[in-house]
């Protein structure tokens, strides 16, 4: 029997098989960001198709934070019933629910979002969105990072919610892919072409560079530590997690 089809695990979790699919932007919810009927088709097509782990689209934990229209929504509760359905259906196909939870950053713009959009820093952004517009989004503050961080807990939270409802078998209902340096709220404090402090001084703000930690550590903490069937994974510990999950195809 080919390899590729038979089960393995992340972390705690089983996997029916080792095909994985990415989370890629569908537009496939309503403008508020709810699931729609159309959400639910495309995943299940990819369920039918026989993929293992669904990692559903990018979900911002907070309104400033979408960076794509009709982007799937996490950022409060109204969200919960229309993911606990998706999950409800991807599983009832077969396959494992995951979620990716990014915040846009200052990649985003104001009629996109609905709010102003923040950044680590106040720089100049590009935004492309049917039109090509460039925006300066609000600096974080210290409280405008925990406030991001608990919003990240709670979407965390949401996510759990909709998974367990629905199946008490072991899942992987967050998935949490931040410490990147592409990702569009981290590339700031990461990168210093980015920063402008860091290019007057040559070292990195160590109170910026504070996000890497808090908006991982603090769900993991809340969640990770708390339910055996919660898994939130680290790009590093997810790229070991994939590697041995694959290393026996090659």
């Amino acid at each position: 029997m080919n390899i590729l089809l038979t089960p393995a695990r992340i972390g705690p979790a089983k996997i029916p098989n080792r095909i994985v699919m990415p989370p890629m932007t569908t537009r496939g919810s309503d403008e508020e960001g709810n699931v729609t009927d159309q959400t639910v088709g495309y995943y299940m097509a990819r369920v039918r198709g026989g993929t293992g782990l669904i990692t559903v689209e990018m979900a911002s934990p907070e309104k400033a934070g979408r960076h794509r229209r009709r982007e799937l929504g996490i950022y409060k509760d109204d969200f919960i019933p229309g993911l606990t359905r998706l999950v409800g259906e991807i599983h009832r196909g077969g396959s494992k629910a995951s979620i990716q939870l990014g915040h846009g950053g200052g990649h985003t713009r104001i009629d996109i979002c609905g709010e102003q959009p923040v950044a680590p820093s106040a720089i100049p952004h590009p935004v492309y969105e049917t039109t090509l517009e460039t925006i300066i989004p609000e600096a974080m503050t210290k409280e405008r990072i925990a406030l991001t961080t608990a919003n990240y807990v709670a979407a965390a939270k949401r996510a759990q919610q909709a998974s367990v409802v629905i199946e008490s078998d072991l899942d992987v209902p967050v998935l949490i892919p931040l410490l990147n340096r592409r990702h569009e709220m981290l590339a700031p404090v990461l990168d210093p072409f980015d920063r402008p402090l860091q290019q007057e001084t040559g070292r990195r703000d160590r109170h910026l560079l504070g996000i890497e930690n808090e908006f991982c550590a603090k769900p993991a903490a809340d969640i990770g530590r708390n339910d055996p069937d919660a898994v939130l994974v680290e790009p590093e510990q997810l790229h070991d997690e994939i590697a041995g999950f694959v290393g026996e195809l090659r």
